[in-house]
């Protein structure tokens, strides 16, 4: 059974570009029978199979899923459920079954029931700001602040900048060290 793209691809140097049935053949390490069998479909055809028959595992499943359910509450970290104790358990009270049906079922079983993790990649340069308010004490009372934090990402490291008050249209307007940089504007501030 061909791919769709080798089929596109065979059916093409023959209909577009002419060439022989013979010299595709060659080209592309198939019989000269399975390319003349894609040439005389109209279209290619996506075959699928029909679903075949377990009778092993139809008789298995139940008493499997009840194993489980059994042994769960029991096991600890040390003593896990494996597919050869499921197996042996199986063979014990008489089932014919092979080890390759109770080990594919347990890893298909163990991979659904995994947590996925997606990682996070920073790259050098990337930070992320936070401004957010926060009590202080200065002199034995308390007062309330604005702390800008400006952590790295890539390193992990923070820069931290306390402010006693905060005008409504943002930072003061007066610049001040380490917040920005002269000449360029709070919302393109990047660490280089």
């Amino acid at each position: 059974m061909l791919k769709m793209d080798q089929v596109h691809v065979l059916r093409h140097k023959v209909l577009k570009e002419g060439r022989s049935i013979r010299r595709v053949a060659r080209e592309l390490g198939l019989s000269r029978n399975t390319v003349a069998k894609y040439l005389d479909q109209p279209e290619p055809v996506r075959s699928s199979r029909r679903q075949r028959e377990r009778p092993v595992w139809e008789a298995v499943r139940p008493r499997l899923e009840e194993l489980i359910t059994e042994w769960e509450p029991r096991t600890t970290g040390k003593q896990r459920i494996t597919a050869m104790r499921l197996y042996c358990q199986l063979k014990a009270e008489g089932y014919q079954v092979g080890r390759t049906l109770v080990g594919d079922y347990w890893r298909e079983r163990r991979r659904q029931r995994a947590e996925v993790y997606v990682p996070l990649v920073n790259r050098p340069g990337e930070a992320q700001i936070d401004f957010f308010e926060v009590v202080v004490e200065v002199g034995g009372e308390r007062r309330k602040a604005w702390e800008f934090l400006l952590r790295l990402m890539y390193s992990g490291r923070e820069f931290r900048l306390a402010l006693r008050a905060l005008r409504s249209a943002g930072l003061s307007r007066r610049p001040r060290a380490g917040v920005c940089p002269p000449g360029r504007s709070r919302a393109a501030l990047r660490v280089r």
